[in-house]
Parts: structure tokens; sequence; C-alpha cells
């Protein structure tokens, strides 16, 4: 589960065993987009409510759309600002208010840098992700969890910590026009490797339906010949085995032949590097946990 809150940046274009298992995981989520919301599908009800303070107020929304999986909920406050509360996909419950960022809006000049600070309340979470979203495009910027990672050709700095109540800020350096956008920052729990340092990249992707994702998993560990690929799904509790890669021969389980391929070689004597693609993505198919695990196949 992860949490996510957001900022808004503009521009101003004028003034301004012995068997050793060792195991990763990688989430996936494929979000349904629609250009113009479909309002005639999706149904909020009340229309209009009339409460006194303290009081609770329920709204509902359901939609009629076979392949939307998402429900996000916004609040427009007075001044027209649209605010995230939280979302819910499949079975998992997303709510902002753990999760703070700041400021809400920023307004800049092309060349100066923007800073924008997040830190969360859940004694859980130890990584804040940062993204950034330009019309329906949801870019993964970078992350911290010990140290920092960012993404190649980002232009950003992450600084700071991600643990409970401690600042973590970006810095957007060089501003140019494309730098406006909506940043979010999430945070959630880093996957846990046992065994050995197993490492998988990125630790979240957000995808549309037709796209082609990569996930990569490397270790050190060079006697370590089996690299295994699994699948679980929203509110499934097992486990589904997607295939192998053992020296340099690879099996798929029937079922995922058709939008998965597996690379990589794990003979010889050097540390090993694989891969999972998964092409055409489907919602909700392929939205799910990926979990990579690397073992001697004795």
């Amino acid at each position: 589960m992860k949490t996510a809150a957001e900022t808004r940046l503009s521009l101003n274009s004028v003034r301004k065993h012995k068997m050793l298992i060792a195991v990763c995981f990688i989430t996936l989520n494929v979000i349904m987009v629609s250009d113009s919301s479909p309002s005639n599908q999706v149904k909020q009800i009340p229309a209009q409510m009339f409460y006194k303070p303290q009081e609770t107020a329920k709204i509902t929304c359901s939609h009629s759309i076979q392949d939307y999986n998402v429900i996000l909920w916004y609040k427009t406050s007075a001044n027209r600002q649209l605010q995230l509360l939280g979302y819910m996909f499949g079975d998992s419950l997303s709510l902002s208010d753990q999760v703070h960022q700041s400021p809400a809006d920023m307004f800049k000049q092309p060349g100066e840098e923007a800073k924008i600070n997040c830190f969360h309340t859940s004694s859980t979470f130890d990584q804040i992700l940062w993204y950034k979203q330009t019309n329906i495009q949801l870019q993964l910027l970078g992350y911290m969890y010990v140290s920092p990672t960012i993404e190649d050709g980002a232009g950003v700095r992450i600084e700071g910590s991600a643990k409970k109540g401690e600042n973590c800020t970006l810095t957007i350096e060089g501003l140019k026009l494309s730098s406006s956008a909506v940043y979010f920052c999430a945070a959630r729990l880093h996957s846990v490797c046992l065994g050995v340092e197993v490492h998988q990249t990125p630790p979240a992707l957000i995808g549309r339906p037709g796209d082609k994702v990569q996930l990569v998993c490397s270790h050190k560990k060079t006697d370590f010949y089996l690299m295994q690929w699994y699948q679980k799904s929203p509110g499934d509790r097992a486990l589904k085995r997607i295939g192998h890669v053992l020296h340099n021969n690879r099996e798929y389980e029937e079922s995922f032949r058709e939008d998965f391929n597996i690379t990589g070689d794990m003979s010889g004597t050097t540390a090993k590097n694989g891969s999972l693609f998964i092409y055409n993505l489907k919602a909700p198919e392929h939205s799910a946990v990926y979990y990579c695990a690397a073992s001697d196949a004795q």
C-alpha cells in the first residue's frame, strides 16, 4: 500500500538450503485513463448535502466501466484548488492524510529551481517516491530509501529522509516550461530481501494499457544460477509463477507466454542481472505485485 500527495508547479513563460533464496518485489499499476470523463457511466450520490458541524457526511460513487479499477476522491476548495483525498485501487486503500506535501502550488521563472517537501506519519513506511505528471503521463523521478536514487535524465535532486516525521525534499533544477506539471510524493514500505542483497527496479510503475514495461532484478551472488519471477494480483493470496531463467535456459507457465518475456544470463561467475518484460499492458490483468527470486538451484 502506498499513500500519496501532490504539488502543482507552473512556470510563467513571460516573466516567469541450504537452498538460499532471495526475494524482492515491485508494484505495477495499470490505470485506465480517459481524456474526457464518461460521466454517464459514473454515478455519485447524493448530489447535494446539508449538515451541521461535527456531523458525518457520506458520499457514494459507483461506475459501470468494466476495465476501470481505480476510484479517486478529490475536494475542490473555495479557491478552486483541487486536493487529492485518497483513492481505492482494487481492494487497496490509499489515504493521503498520511502523507504531507508542501507547497500546494508554486509559480517560478525559467532557470530557477523549485523545492517540494514531503513527509509521512506512518511508522511502517520507510521509502518516499517522487513522480511527475504531465497530461496523462506519470513519470517516476526517483526515490529516497537509505540514500537517494534518481532516474536517468530526471534533472532533480532528492535529499533528506524517508523515516516517519522526517522531511524529504525534491529539488527541480534549471526550470523549463516543460517543468510545469503536478508533482506527487508517495510513501511506502521498501521491499525486504532475504538471504542475499537483491535489487529490483523500479520500485513502482504506473503504465497505460498497451504499454511495454521492463522490471529489472540483479544481485552479486555469483553461484545463484536460478532467477524466478512471480505475480500476485490484488485480492489474491497466492503467488502465480510466471517463469524462470536457469543458467541461460528459460521456461514459462502457459498462461504467461503471450505477454511476458524473461531475459538474462545466470551462467558464469559474474554478478547476475535479469529482466521481466510485459508487453501490451492490460487492466486489470497485469496490475499486480511482481516478485523476483534468486536461488542456488540445488
